[in-house]
């Protein structure tokens, strides 16, 4: 099973929300089967005891390893719920979504401010968000890898990444779909120009999933109100996730 957060509030627009809904509507047109969707609603009347407590409660009796959003501010809910020692945390993304001290409110632009506390570090892929550079230098703990570095030698990119996670226990994993090119996917609130393609995402997810560390991974920032109907490809997308998250899952 899956759990969908219909929540964008941590979102300057809306749409995310609608992200749930529309999987499960898509997999009545091209599945043989109803997808099961334990959907959560508004979270932010709660308090954030009360949304641990409610999260805990859900993926423990349901088994659930996979999210979707919902605007990215849900990975820290998830990832202060489903904390580890000795874990790490990597994001495909767009944007660093790192302002510190900026905010005292978690939005979808500052989350990973929040969440450093539950990782040992934190691995940005696919970063091209070229306005804000250098912004997580002032934290060693963030180790962003560009879009740009990606293409130039990808394999290099990989070697990498399997450095910083050798020492690490247990990966929570994070895919803003705006990690995607435009060309490729661009039902995402705040596109870029030079992002990643399908074929190099599904590549690097192969070898993640592969290290069989992953516990979790969601799923965010795909907005059905905007850019073409990416419906079908966002369901394949997460079918594919899920089929990965199946093989290598960890308790």
């Amino acid at each position: 099973m899956i759990i969908g957060f219909k929540y964008d509030k941590g979102s300057k627009l809306p749409g995310a929300s609608l992200a749930p809904v529309k999987y499960v509507e898509t997999s009545q047109v091209y599945s043989n089967k109803l997808e099961k969707l334990l959907l959560i609603d508004d979270i932010s009347n709660l308090s954030d005891e009360e949304v641990e407590d409610e999260l805990k409660c859900s993926i423990r009796n349901n088994n659930i390893s996979l999210a979707i959003g919902g605007d990215h501010s849900i990975s820290y809910v998830l990832g202060k719920t489903l904390r580890r020692k000795n874990s790490c945390l990597i994001i495909f993304d767009a944007h660093i979504d790192y302002f510190p001290n900026c905010s005292k409110k978690i939005k979808n632009w500052n989350f990973i401010e929040y969440t450093l506390e539950f990782y040992e570090k934190v691995i940005v892929l696919g970063s091209r968000n070229y306005e804000f550079k250098g912004r997580e230098g002032s934290n060693s703990k963030i180790k962003v890898i560009s879009s740009h570095e990606i293409f130039e030698n990808i394999e290099e990119v990989i070697k990498v990444v399997y450095e910083e996670v050798e020492g690490i226990q247990s990966i929570y994993l994070s895919i803003d779909m705006d990690v995607l090119d435009p060309a490729f996917f661009n039902s995402v609130s705040y596109p870029l120009i030079g992002g990643i393609t399908m074929n190099e995402l599904l590549y690097f997810l192969r070898l993640i999933f592969g290290t069989k560390k992953v516990y979790f991974c969601d799923i965010v920032e795909y907005n059905p109100m905007v850019g073409d109907d990416n419906s079908y490809y966002f369901y394949q997308f997460v079918y594919y996730c899920r089929m990965l998250m199946e093989k290598s899952h960890i308790e």
